[in-house]
């Protein structure tokens, strides 16, 4: 897994070898670490479907809870079927404006 930091995020970057629940696993035991960012993760080369997405819902209501985003990037996720506590995304970029967009409604006490 390659973690990135950025100002306003951390993007966690999976490879198309990776397994889901050995990513899953990894991010359990980072996760602490970075309990005061904003996450990004990118699973684009990762074979993962929907019931497996669901896992990270735990982990999104923290992190939406403790004040910050957490975001999945991942394309052809059938919506209708995540929980509408899951933000999945399709690109990187979409990722990025949603944290922004976040930080911003955050700042005004939306």
């Amino acid at each position: 897994m390659e973690i990135t930091t950025k100002e306003a995020y951390i993007v966690f970057r999976t490879d198309e070898k990776s397994k889901f629940k050995e990513i899953l696993k990894r991010f359990e035991e980072l996760k602490a670490t970075y309990k005061e960012s904003n996450i990004i993760i990118n699973l684009s080369d990762t074979i993962v479907n929907e019931i497996e997405l669901e896992l990270f819902k735990e982990i999104s209501i923290e992190k939406a809870n403790n004040g910050t985003s957490f975001v999945i990037v991942k394309k052809g996720m059938d919506m209708d079927k995540l929980s509408d506590n899951l933000v999945v995304v399709p690109t990187l970029q979409e990722a990025i404006d949603i944290i922004e967009f976040d930080e911003m409604t955050r700042s005004l006490d939306f």
